[in-house]
């Protein structure tokens, strides 16, 4: 039997282990309960694609600066005028061609001032120049002068005549070399008109829709009676064409043309007086180096009344006047 004192140690030991027990127990629990928790890492999302932006294409010119001189120009023109002509109540229908190959050197002359053109002086020749006509048209022309005799309205064989030209803000003047003693009616004036059409005066520089304007007076005879031509251009660069390396090499230019005619002749026995207004239309193509022309097409209408007192009904003819031009440039 175990004494009471005995049984009472032994008790005191049993529960001295078990609270040693549960301090430990405890203890961890604590220590658990206290130790920092590992973060749940979560996936990261993806980063969005980065796009790079091209750089900024590089902003094409849109301007040529051109030169105000040239070597001598070639170039191959013809001329076709439909005319329609009423007279006495009566359609008549005629058709003239003019060819010729006019050459020529030019300088352009002025300060340059922005919105006008430079101002030109040239010298040339006309070659080769004919004209062909249908049957209704004579070969040639009486004056409304007394005393004059008929003039050649072409020539009989192909013509060459020198020229030389000044173009400015006020006329275009063509003068044929050596001057002529009359040149009302003479074939070499209507040579040098297609050499007029190819005397373009151009601004220094030509920008991509930029516009300018010139007029321009043109003095001549037709029939006797002197005549003058008013001519008002507007011209617009519509665009500029690049090459195979990148440079330019065509100005494209759109042009627009108001025309007014007037003329008169009175004498004591009989009066002449010509009337008339027409518009037209051109496009060119200028080489963007030189400013030399390369190409020219041109249409236009005339519509011209004649009142001659000498006419027997003392009444009025209307003739209607649609002419095409081409130009090329050759080497």
């Amino acid at each position: 039997m175990f004494s009471e004192s005995r049984f009472m140690s032994l008790g005191n030991r049993s529960i001295t282990r078990d609270a040693r027990r549960l301090m430990i127990a405890l203890a961890v629990i604590s220590a658990a309960a206290c130790a920092p928790t590992r973060p749940v890492v979560e996936p990261m999302p993806e980063a969005p694609p980065v796009v790079v932006a091209p750089p900024p294409a590089p902003v094409a010119p849109s301007s040529v600066t051109i030169a105000t001189s040239h070597d001598t120009l070639r170039y191959d023109v013809v001329s076709t005028a439909r005319v329609e002509r009423d007279s006495a109540g009566q359609a008549n229908r005629e058709e003239i061609v003019t060819k010729a190959r006019v050459s020529f050197a030019m300088e352009r002359i002025g300060t340059g001032v922005l919105g006008r053109a430079l101002d030109l002086r040239s010298t040339g020749r006309v070659d080769g120049f004919v004209i062909t006509s249908s049957d209704r048209v004579t070969g040639s022309r009486s004056s409304a002068l007394p005393g004059v005799a008929t003039t050649p309205s072409r020539p009989v064989a192909p013509l060459t005549v020198p020229f030389d030209a000044t173009l400015n803000g006020l006329t275009a003047r063509v003068s044929p070399r050596p001057a002529l003693v009359n040149e009302c009616d003479q074939p070499e004036m209507s040579a040098l008109a297609l050499a007029r059409e190819l005397l373009v005066r151009l601004p220094p520089e030509l920008v991509v829709g930029r516009s300018w304007s010139d007029t321009t007076r043109v003095f001549m005879c037709r029939g006797g009676v002197p005549v003058t031509v008013q001519q008002v251009g507007t011209a617009t660069v519509r665009s500029l064409e690049s090459g195979p390396n990148g440079a330019f090499t065509r100005v494209n230019i759109d042009r627009t043309l108001q025309t007014r005619v007037e003329g008169q002749l009175a004498t004591s026995w009989r009066t002449v007086g010509l009337t008339g207004r027409g518009s037209g239309t051109q496009q060119l193509i200028v080489d963007a180096t030189t400013g030399a022309l390369v190409e020219l097409q041109s249409e236009s209408t005339m519509q011209l009344d004649v009142r001659d007192s000498a006419r027997r009904d003392q009444g009025q003819q209307s003739l209607t006047q649609r002419v095409t031009l081409t130009a090329e440039r050759v080497r």
